[in-house]
This record gives C-alpha cells, structure tokens and sequence, in this order.
C-alpha cells in the first residue's frame, strides 16, 4: 500500500471514529445528564477554586485585582447556570450530597440559585469597576447566597 493510500485509509478511519464518538447536537444535552450528580459536583467544584483567590482578597490576604476578580466572578456565574439545570428528578442519594428538598421545594432552591447568580454577577460588576468596597459588599452577598442554599439544600458532610 502506498504512502498516500495509507493517509487516506488513516483519514477515512479518523472520520468514522469521529462520527462515533461525536453524537449530534440534539443528543448532548441528555448525554450531559447521564450523570448529573457528578456534573453539578464538577461545576460546584469549579465555582470553589474561583473562590478561593476571591477569599484571599476579601481577607486581605491577597492584592486586589478588578481584573481577577471580573474573570473569576464570571466563571462562578457560568457554573452557576450549569449546575442549576443539573438537578433533575430522582439525582440525588449515593455519594450526592443533595438533600430531598431540592425536589420537595423547587421554586425556594431555584430562589436560591437566582440569589446566587445575581450576587455572581454583582461580584463581576465590582471587578470591573475596580472597587475594592463594592466588590467586599458583593462577595459578603455571594457568601450569604452560597450558605443559605447549602443550609437547606446540602447534606454535611460525613
């Protein structure tokens, strides 16, 4: 077999595999829930690590940064709006720390969410802004917004 042979054969079978491999568009979404727990424990821990350098400002244990601040608070909102559409009926028990209220009081946890992403987004505004005292205010909301849903929505840890 030729060189170029070879290469078209190599081609042909990348392709296929790529079709395989790739479902279609219309076929991602229930693809993105066949593991739901595991999603939202993958954006929560996203939204965690963005936090943390935000922490390290809002204790002084850190330069402030506008900048710093705009693209992490960014981050935290896009997950946001990722995990809130990861909860779907019957998710919760295994490893989920996800408590049954969830499903028993849909419209309080969806508050919640909303609480989260606008004071998110409020933290993104300050970085922007560059203020240090809005971005304080902003991420004292955030943080209240954080525990309230956990309070009531998350099982402690064992």
């Amino acid at each position: 077999m030729t060189m170029s042979l070879r290469l078209s054969a190599l081609a042909i079978g990348l392709a296929a595999l790529a079709a395989v491999l790739m479902p279609l568009p219309e076929m991602r979404p229930a693809l993105a829930q066949a593991n739901p727990a595991a999603e939202r424990e993958d954006a929560m821990e996203t939204i965690s690590k963005q936090l943390r350098p935000l922490a390290g400002m809002a204790r002084g244990q850190q330069a402030f940064d506008g900048q710093a601040v705009k693209a992490a608070a960014e981050k935290i909102l896009a997950e946001f709006n990722r995990a809130e559409k990861l909860f779907p009926e019957g998710s919760g028990g295994g490893k989920s720390r996800a408590l049954p209220a969830i499903w028993e009081q849909p419209d309080a946890f969806a508050a919640r969410f909303e609480e989260a992403k606008a004071a998110a987004s409020a933290v993104a505004k300050a970085g922007e802004a560059n203020s240090q005292d809005r971005f304080q205010e902003a991420f004292k909301t955030l943080g209240g917004a954080c525990a309230a849903c956990h309070k009531t929505f998350r099982a402690p840890e064992n």
